[in-house]
């Protein structure tokens, strides 16, 4: 959002130890994981991505559910249907968490606007071009 330039280094290699401050199968992770993501588009998105954030929302369950079904992606590293309902419940505490973080979001998102150099219309073109598909998180989860 600041116009910063980021550059690829294809022969740079970066290891990130998943859980090893939270245990990967935590609930704990996975409610901060939920509830930081709705934070950061509340803070940085523009509004039309926001508004498409329900849509979204909706195919990343969908997408955990069938690949839960088949034992890949996160809900794999809750077995049994009774550590999958607890997930889900942690999922909606977080997001109702984060929804009583929003006033404090938006104060923080009116200043990141008053700093940044990118337009709105700039972000909406930058996000889809570098997202990372719903199947690729899912088959990377594990």
């Amino acid at each position: 959002m600041a116009g910063w330039r980021c550059l690829y280094m294809a022969g740079a290699v970066v290891r990130h130890h998943r859980g090893v401050s939270l245990d990967a199968g935590s609930p704990k992770r996975i409610f901060l994981i939920e509830r930081n993501r709705v934070l950061l588009a509340a803070k940085l998105f523009p509004w039309s991505l926001l508004l498409m954030n329900p849509y979204y929302f909706s195919l990343r369950l969908a997408s955990g559910v069938l690949a839960a079904a088949g034992e890949k992606g996160e809900m794999a590293r809750f077995p049994g249907f009774a550590n999958k309902l607890r997930l889900a419940w942690t999922i909606l505490r977080a997001d109702l968490a984060a929804l009583r973080l929003l006033p404090r979001m938006l104060r923080k998102r009116r200043k990141m606007r008053s700093i940044a150099k990118l337009t709105p219309a700039q972000i909406r073109r930058l996000i889809p071009q570098n997202r990372i598909p719903v199947r690729a998180l899912v088959e990377k989860s594990n």
